[in-house]
């Protein structure tokens, strides 16, 4: 658990300093890519060796976080410019009543 939180961690860091050097879209496109193909792997090999499923969880974690950063830029930014606003508000009452 705890190597699995520090990559979480690794992960959100990494997203944030990878986000403004990637356009958007690519940084989605490409993290839902790694992740498909680490599914895949997973869902193909369900009972393989550790020494290869571990790493493949591992990196589903790390790329998960990363690209997890993109919903806080992304409502303000596909939104047009009057409601950008709204976005952002609704995605924090949205979030607040989420944790209820």
């Amino acid at each position: 658990m705890f190597l699995y939180n520090n990559l979480l961690l690794a992960g959100a860091i990494a997203g944030c300093l990878i986000m403004d050097k990637l356009p958007r879209r690519s940084f989605a496109i490409w993290s839902f890519a790694i992740i498909g193909v680490a599914v895949l792997i997973l869902g193909f090999l369900p009972h393989g060796p550790m020494w290869i499923l571990i790493p493949v969880f591992l990196i589903i974690a790390f790329v998960r976080s990363a690209a997890a950063d993109l919903e806080t830029v992304y409502p303000a930014e596909v939104s047009p410019p009057r409601c950008a606003h709204r976005a952002w508000v609704w995605r924090r009452q949205s979030a607040a009543l989420a944790q209820r």
